[in-house]
């Protein structure tokens, strides 16, 4: 494990594979070693493996559990599981790239209260991004509440509004608002344009 994390600080690895037990620490200390510095995907292979196990390494952030049988056509199930998660990660990542460089305003709301944001939707109210999440979107939005609603066949809803930035300046916006589901709720995506 000590060698495997001094690795992993000099390279760019894809992924990390581990088994269970070890002697100085397990696949899962490893695996929370490793996530204080980086966000590489992490598959625990073990044969010491039990529903505990999976679920303290669920917990601790791994990306896929799989357990080792003896069986030697177990390995491509191997190799497809590692590609699977590194594609996965891939595309996460690219994701988040597009979302925080888009150049709109991307907000996530739930009741009127802002989830999510990216950096565009800060500099558009002119604050900090741990300042604005849990905030009330008609602190800055001035809309009327009922024109803030998408309609009921899932379209998307396009309508023109003011935004005051945290300094009193007004902003005319265009915003595009439609369902979505946040973290296995209902909530609302909001695409605001200057």
């Amino acid at each position: 494990p000590e060698e495997a994390l001094k690795l992993h600080e000099q390279g760019i690895y894809d992924c990390v594979v581990s088994d269970y037990k070890m002697l100085s620490m397990n696949g899962i200390e490893l695996a929370q070693k490793v996530r204080e510095k980086s966000s590489v995907p992490f598959i625990l292979y073990t044969g010491q493996g039990s529903e505990e196990v999976a679920e303290k390494a669920f917990t601790a952030g791994i990306d896929d559990y799989l357990r080792k049988e003896s069986e030697p056509t177990h390995y491509q199930v191997l190799a497809k599981r590692i590609r699977h998660t590194v594609e996965k990660h891939r595309i996460d990542e690219l994701y988040k790239k597009v979302v925080e460089e888009s150049r709109e305003a991307i907000i996530i709301l739930k009741d009127n209260k802002i989830q999510f944001l990216n950096q565009s939707a800060c500099h558009l109210v002119g604050i900090e991004k741990e300042n604005c999440l849990g905030l009330d979107i008609f602190e800055f939005m001035m809309v009327e509440p009922k024109d803030f609603v998408p309609p009921e066949d899932g379209s998307s809803h396009v309508f023109e509004a003011k935004c005051r930035t945290a300094s009193g300046v007004e902003r005319a916006a265009e915003v595009t608002l439609s369902k979505t589901t946040y973290l296995g709720e209902e909530a609302y995506l909001a695409f605001i344009r200057d």
